[in-house]
């Protein structure tokens, strides 16, 4: 269902990955051409709860000016972020992998 809601997982041809400052945890955001923003950040070690900073190109992926909201699509919960790092926590007995829809935020009223 998610991959079908999002054309951004239909095609590879914007793929990047993206810095995380653990090795254990891999990032990246896949992107269609008409702004659908889609991130992804797996724990590849299954037997320990990982936590990582990812650093996102927030111009580059059209969600510099005003910040974006991450919208984490397995669980529900949306936060909005003015920064270029994600905080991200996984825990391989509950939730090894999250995936977020990135939109970028209007200005704050």
């Amino acid at each position: 269902a998610i991959r079908r809601a999002h054309r951004a997982l239909q095609t590879d041809e914007h793929l990047r990955f993206h810095d995380s400052d653990d090795d254990a945890v891999l990032a990246y955001t896949k992107q269609d051409g008409a702004g659908d923003v889609v991130l992804t950040v797996v724990n590849l070690d299954n037997a320990t709860t990982r936590s990582s900073r990812v650093s996102l190109p927030l111009d580059e992926l059209g969600l510099g000016e005003h910040g974006y909201h991450a919208h984490e699509l397995l669980r529900g919960n949306s936060e909005r972020h003015t920064d270029a790092h994600l905080d991200v926590s996984l825990d391989p007995a509950d939730l090894p992998v999250r995936i977020f829809h990135l939109a970028a935020a209007g200005p704050a009223s």
